[in-house]
């Protein structure tokens, strides 16, 4: 019975923690991970992973990063909750650091890692790491995921490289209307009306514009016509 209830409680807080996480309840978070401390759950590799996620979702990195150090062991949602936290919060520099201690660690890269560590390589105009990124997902065969894929041409984009981003593009197996919004968007600004006008007369045939397209298409309209 107490192995059960064990693996009962193992199981039940993940869960928890991660509703707790989606209403944004601090409080009530707060108050799991203390049940977790108290009842001895604190080494547990996916109650701490979803504690990790968590509080990074709450913003507070601080707390975030507490229970990382405090890891017995980490796994590859340890490490991408962490650098998923600082990027979203802008802490870019922090961002890369923690990628670079994972792959030193013997993380392989996943599609998620790739996703979270790409805005920061475009935040701070890291071209040299954006590339270096760039070809670990050639090399590991995750280029065909549609949202690296896409974080990939916004990185591009970024550092005024229209081929490079275009080529991910055109080498895409599949798009979505993400993809499309972020080229076109790339080519408006980098003052390339007429060729982004062109882009969203193709995109309409293969897809339905959302409101993104069509705002950025009138206000890169109305910019080429002054």
């Amino acid at each position: 019975m107490k192995s059960n209830k064990l693996e009962s409680d193992t199981y039940t807080f993940p869960s928890v923690i991660n509703a707790c996480a989606a209403m944004a309840d601090v409080a009530m978070g707060n108050a799991v991970h203390g049940h977790v401390l108290i009842m001895g759950f604190g080494s547990d590799l996916y109650i701490a992973d979803a504690l990790v996620d968590m509080y990074a979702r709450f913003d507070d990195l601080g707390k975030a990063r507490r229970v990382f150090e405090e890891m017995v062991e980490r796994d590859a949602v340890s490490w991408n909750s962490l650098i998923s936290g600082y990027a979203a919060n802008e802490y870019y520099e922090e961002a890369l650091e923690i990628y670079h201690q994972a792959r030193m660690a013997g993380l392989v890269p996943d599609s998620f890692t790739v996703s979270s560590v790409l805005p920061a390589c475009g935040g701070l105009v890291a071209i040299d790491e954006g590339k270096a990124i760039h070809g670990l997902v050639e090399r590991i065969g995750i280029r065909r995921d549609v949202i690296v894929s896409n974080g990939l041409i916004s990185i591009y984009f970024k550092f005024d490289r229209l081929e490079d981003g275009t080529k991910v593009f055109d080498k895409m197996v599949s798009r979505d209307t993400v993809s499309w919004n972020t080229l076109i968007c790339g080519y408006s600004q980098l003052e390339l009306f007429e060729e982004s006008l062109k882009l969203f007369m193709e995109m309409v045939n293969k897809f339905k514009p959302d409101m993104l397209t069509i705002a950025s298409v009138i206000l890169f309209s109305a910019l080429a016509a002054t």
